[in-house]
């Protein structure tokens, strides 16, 4: 456990296990294939909103590592980026079963629409986020109007300004696509450049 990094790839690190064993079957058949034998890994304790905070919460990476990392990304085509095959992502909700049959499942699929959602009698809650855009979408935002700013612009603007100290509210760290911004950053950058615009334009 590296504690710092695993939370921003562990993401990449699913995917890749998927991929292996996806590969195992196309090249050696079906019979070597993992997924029968460890289809799941078992936690043995609930996490509960304290332990999300801290996990979520964490320290930023060191810079060099983050910058690879960014770098990186930043190469990908949104069909890339959003390819389970790069990240593979799973959101989990704790389930109190109302009847001893559902409880042998540890997941279950339901539409929110389907006649089986409306059987079990519960309530949905629909959960607003904000807009997130990659580093390079904040930039490609920009380039109509200030086609001289570009990635490094953008990375020394949120240095200066110290734009990822959370209380700033411009973005988020994510749990596995490392920091994200806001709307509201992008405005902030778009302001910038206006006051820049001899630099930017």
């Amino acid at each position: 456990m590296t504690k710092r990094i695993d939370g921003h790839l562990s993401a990449k690190l699913q995917a890749c296990a998927l991929n292996f064993n996806s590969s195992i079957k196309v090249l050696f058949g079906q019979q070597y294939a993992l997924d029968s034998e460890l289809s799941f890994a078992l936690q043995f304790a609930a996490i509960d909103m304290a332990q999300r905070r801290q996990l979520t919460d964490r320290d930023e990476l060191p810079a060099h590592i983050e910058t690879m990392r960014e770098t990186f990304e930043n190469g990908l085509s949104d069909e890339q980026y959003g390819d389970q095959k790069y990240a593979y992502r799973v959101i989990f909700v704790p389930k109190i079963a109302s009847s001893r049959g559902q409880a042998d499942s540890v997941m279950e699929f339901v539409p929110a629409d389907s006649s089986k959602a409306a059987e079990m009698n519960a309530t949905y809650l629909k959960e607003v986020d904000k807009a997130r855009h990659r580093p390079s979408k904040i930039v490609e935002m920009m380039s109509d109007e200030f086609p001289n700013f570009a990635m490094h612009h953008h990375t020394n603007l949120w240095k200066t300004l110290d734009a990822k100290n959370p209380a700033k509210g411009f973005g988020v760290m994510t749990e596995s696509d490392g920091w994200r911004w806001y709307d509201r950053w992008a405005e902030a950058v778009r302001q910038h450049c206006e006051e820049n615009r001899e630099t930017y334009g």
